[in-house]
């Protein structure tokens, strides 16, 4: 399985996506974390902008104002998520 984590400190722009999308087509990524991505809001739009094909499932805790935010995206066809908890910190 290959993983991809990034501390991308925001993917509000279009090209930090398909930096992203072009990595994980040419390294065949299994997995992808992204932290940081500042995004309040996260639909399977802005996943398909990050994934580029439609073999994914995902999942999100959106940013807190400007802080924060994390998205998971995988290939379900080589992954299975049973589950996913967001523990929140101090």
């Amino acid at each position: 399985m290959k993983m991809l984590t990034y501390n991308i400190r925001g993917l509000g722009s279009m090209a930090m996506r398909r930096e992203i999308r072009e990595f994980i087509a040419r390294y065949d990524i299994d997995f992808c974390c992204i932290w940081e991505s500042k995004l309040e809001v996260v639909d399977v739009f802005v996943c398909r902008a990050i994934w580029g094909h439609g073999n994914f499932n995902w999942s999100f805790k959106p940013s807190v104002e400007r802080a924060g935010g994390i998205i998971s995206i995988w290939n379900f066809n080589k992954f299975r998520c049973s589950s996913c908890w967001f523990v929140e910190g101090r």
